[in-house]
């Protein structure tokens, strides 16, 4: 899967699920891909606050919008907003 959320932060990631104790102990290398603009725009945002109305090029097979929220025990909420593989915005990554 692979997502770009600015020109500065892009992720590309292998996702594993597995249903055991301690069952996820590997170690996985993720190469990263050499795409180029396919001509698809996103929003762009990183933000614990409001997104503004920047925008981000799409690489290669990036052909979804992608919004991230997350947050965890006394960290602000985190907004990313950006371009995306289908398998990364796929509910089931695994």
């Amino acid at each position: 899967m692979s997502a770009k959320f600015t020109n500065q932060l892009r992720v590309d990631a292998r996702v594993e699920c597995c249903d055991t104790n301690q069952c996820n102990t590997g170690v996985y290398n993720v190469a990263l891909s050499e795409d180029s603009w396919n001509g698809k725009q996103c929003p762009s945002c990183v933000s614990t606050g409001s997104c503004g109305t920047d925008l981000v090029n799409c690489l290669g097979t990036q052909d979804q919008c992608i919004t991230v929220t997350g947050g965890a025990p006394g960290i602000p909420t985190v907004t990313l907003k950006g371009c995306a593989t289908k398998a990364a915005c796929d509910k089931t990554l695994c």
